[in-house]
Formats: C-alpha cells, sequence, structure tokens
C-alpha cells in the first residue's frame, strides 16, 4: 500500500500493533491485515521510527479509495 517508500523501520511494530488492536475489537482477520499493513505503508513514508496515528491512517484509506474510484 505504500506510494513512496522512504524508510521501512519500525514498519513491522506498525504493522503488529495496528494488526492486533484491530483484530481484538473486530475479530475479523481481514480487517485487521489491512488496517496493519496500512499502518505499516504509512510507516514506510517517513524517515524514522514516527508514531502512526489513525489520522495517518484514515489519510492512506482515503488516498486509496480516491486512486480505485
Amino acid at each position: 500500500f505504500s506510494e513512496h517508500v522512504v524508510d521501512a523501520v519500525g514498519s513491522g511494530d506498525a504493522l503488529l500493533s495496528y494488526a492486533t488492536l484491530s483484530l481484538y475489537v473486530s475479530k475479523n482477520e481481514a480487517i485487521s491485515s489491512i488496517l496493519g499493513s496500512l499502518a505499516a505503508a504509512v510507516e514506510c513514508e517517513y524517515d524514522g521510527n514516527i508514531p502512526v496515528t489513525p489520522e495517518h491512517v484514515l489519510k492512506k484509506i482515503d488516498r486509496l479509495e480516491k486512486k480505485a474510484n
């Protein structure tokens, strides 16, 4: 899902945290794997290990949705 990879540091942390939390809430493996992958993609687009906020992930979803349409 990453549009421009700058640095992959922290992408595994982002994937694991978002996938785990969303699996706990939704009980849906597909949703949790997609949200985890989106969080990892966001992390890869920044230099260094930055906190990935829900707003970052929502913006990523919006951009992908616009591309799909």
